[in-house]
């Protein structure tokens, strides 16, 4: 028993900031964030981006997500490679986002509103994708060592490479 008392906060940890951890932005309650809160987050993130690939950055076959906060917008590209090859890749971008909080939880959704979708693999393209509910999870936006990030596309309507990161997942910093 006394062992099991020493683990519980790590596993406890393990579970709220798991990798695994599904995402489930139905189950919460969300609000509209008021302009103080915005701001903080947006200064928090501005000229930032993240990325991550599955399964790593290096695998011949990978898929890769950006998040980028730089040049005063929101941007999520998509990259799917095959044998080194781009087999597909897209972006959706847009200046202005709109951010709900969950009231349960440290949880900040993100959407792009008129956002400009461009594909430019498997064949070039502009707004030919349906991004209506899609939105970018930030779980614990305030805290580096504990970031997350989950993409939600509530319609199920993203091209591949999506669906990638239904999970809470760390996305490396991009310099």
């Amino acid at each position: 028993m006394r062992h099991t008392r020493r683990f519980a906060p790590l596993l406890l940890a393990a579970a709220v900031l798991g990798c695994n951890v599904p995402v489930r932005p139905l189950d919460y309650s969300w609000e509209f964030l008021d302009i103080p809160e915005i701001q903080r987050l947006e200064s928090t993130m501005n000229g930032r981006a993240f990325r991550q690939s599955d399964p790593s950055a290096d695998a011949v076959h990978r898929k890769t997500v950006e998040i980028d906060f730089r040049r005063g917008e929101l941007a999520v590209r998509a990259r799917q490679l095959e044998g080194g090859q781009v087999v597909a890749e897209w972006s959706v971008s847009g200046p202005v986002y709109w951010i709900e909080k969950a009231v349960e939880d440290a949880i900040h959704k993100l959407h792009i509103r008129n956002g400009v979708v461009e594909r430019t693999h498997p064949e070039e393209c502009t707004d030919c994708i349906d991004v209506r509910g899609m939105s970018v999870l930030i779980h614990r936006y305030h805290l580096d060592d504990e970031l997350r990030f989950a993409l939600w596309d509530s319609i199920g309507h993203l091209p591949a490479p999506f669906p990638v990161f239904q999970s809470w997942t760390s996305f490396e910093e991009i310099e």
